[in-house]
């Protein structure tokens, strides 16, 4: 969607994004299914998956996702980055390669799932490639400066599962560093690239970062790594609905537009 801004786009930017979201869910279903036999046996998130289900429904809908994602894809142009988004969010999640388990990749899996793909399936050859380096590094930024804190909240469930990701690798006190230095950076390419010029609806996630920063700031202060893990949890039950409306929000002002 935020591509769609930058390019004007027509009805290619509303398959495209229709697409990507459909894309996701095979990969969501894949995600699921994996960690119900190892990590969500130990989250405190109550959303995961844990009772039986239908393996034969959760197949049909893998099918007709990935089907029904990936065409939309083809027709809108854009079947390759939709390939790729695709094998790499099932690389993030599938056993035999399972980058969400593994340290750095796992950070660069989702950001290119999540944000980097979407976003340049779009506006890639549209716009001038210094301007697109420096938007696709602070939707980056901004992204995981608060989407960190989402991993972060689950590290006693990694733990216990011995996944080792990037903040099991890098312990609390790093991947608080890395996170709040990530909104850092996001506010300077905010300000040297005068990105509210572009898109003025930009606004809204910087001063979301804003308070993700300053929640970063209590979390260092604090001693212990259940206060931290505590306080990580409320804030994803706040930030997530959040961020939420906040996107379908500026879907219906781009359609209504």
């Amino acid at each position: 969607m935020a591509g769609g801004w930058l390019v004007r786009g027509n009805s290619q930017v509303l398959w495209w994004l229709l697409a990507t979201v459909l894309l996701s869910c095979p990969t969501f279903i894949v995600n699921e299914l994996v960690d119900r036999g190892d990590v969500d046996r130990f989250s405190w998130n109550g959303v995961h998956v844990k009772n039986e289900i239908n393996l034969a429904l959760a197949g049909l809908l893998f099918v007709t996702l990935s089907i029904a994602g990936l065409a939309l894809a083809y027709f809108s142009g854009k079947f390759f980055w939709g390939l790729s988004m695709y094998v790499l969010a099932m690389m993030y999640s599938l056993p035999v390669v399972r980058l969400k388990a593994r340290p750095v990749v796992d950070v660069l899996s989702q950001e290119a799932v999540w944000w980097a793909i979407p976003f340049l399936g779009i506006t890639w050859g549209k716009v001038d490639p210094w301007l697109l380096a420096m938007l696709t590094g602070f939707g980056g930024c901004v992204m995981w400066c608060g989407f960190f804190p989402y991993q972060m909240a689950d590290v006693k469930a990694d733990l216990k599962a011995g996944l080792n990701p990037t903040h099991v690798w890098l312990g609390m006190r790093k991947s608080l560093i890395l996170g709040f230095m990530t909104g850092v950076v996001a506010w300077m390419l905010f300000l040297v690239g005068r990105i509210d010029r572009l898109v003025w609806w930009s606004w809204a996630f910087v001063l979301l970062t804003t308070y993700i920063l300053w929640q970063y700031g209590r979390w260092m202060k604090m001693r212990t790594l259940d206060v931290r893990v505590k306080s990580m949890q409320s804030y994803v039950r706040f930030t997530k609905p959040l961020t939420q409306v906040m996107v379908a929000g500026l879907a219906l002002i781009y359609l209504w537009r």
